[in-house]
């Protein structure tokens, strides 16, 4: 894990570990800077924006009644209402 290194660390950290362990970028990579990153041959690169700047989206699970159902049998679709099941 190279956390929070600016380019030419990683570079060098690449240069050492390379082919013995997999090695992950992460901390401070974002949507500028990811391609260069990415060039240096890293295996992973972390990138925190796309999680903590998402925008938060208000859902609800609420579950309604069921009244129909398509179901298989014989290899046919069938539609049937919940009840004759």
């Amino acid at each position: 894990m190279l956390d929070n290194m600016d380019v030419e660390t990683i570079k060098k950290a690449v240069k050492i570990a390379k082919g013995k362990v997999l090695i992950e970028a992460s901390g401070g990579v974002n949507l500028d800077n990811i391609r260069e990153i990415a060039l240096t041959c890293v295996d992973f690169i972390s990138i925190g924006a796309l999680t903590h700047s998402a925008k938060a989206v208000d859902i609800s699970m609420k579950i309604r009644e069921v009244l129909w159902v398509l179901v298989i049998r014989k290899q046919e679709l069938i539609l049937m209402r919940q009840k004759n099941l």
